[in-house]
């Protein structure tokens, strides 16, 4: 949609409707803070937990070693039965190996 802003009646149209937006995105805004503090009274928070699962604690240590006797990731992923190579760098990063 295009508003042709030369004439008066096209610079209020865009006025109301850069309006309309401000409202929209001030009431996102104070929604969200209010279920934020809302969660907060609950006790619960918005942050993400720290560490690793408990199953991929025992695959944190086995990846170590494996990688630290200069297995390929492929091989490493497929000997732990990883899926996906982003959780062995997660294993590996919790476990302080460098990559």
């Amino acid at each position: 949609m295009s508003i042709d802003t030369s004439p008066p009646e096209g610079r209020i149209m865009y006025g109301i409707i850069a309006s309309f937006a401000e409202f929209e995105r001030e009431t996102i805004v104070e929604n969200t803070n209010a279920g934020l503090e809302e969660a907060r009274v609950r006790g619960r928070t918005s942050k993400s937990p720290k560490g690793l699962f408990s199953k991929d604690m025992d695959n944190a240590k086995m990846a170590s070693l494996l990688y630290k006797d200069e297995n390929p990731v492929d091989k490493i992923v497929g000997m732990i039965g990883i899926k996906r190579k982003a959780i062995l760098y997660s294993c590996l990063r919790y476990k302080k190996v460098m990559i």
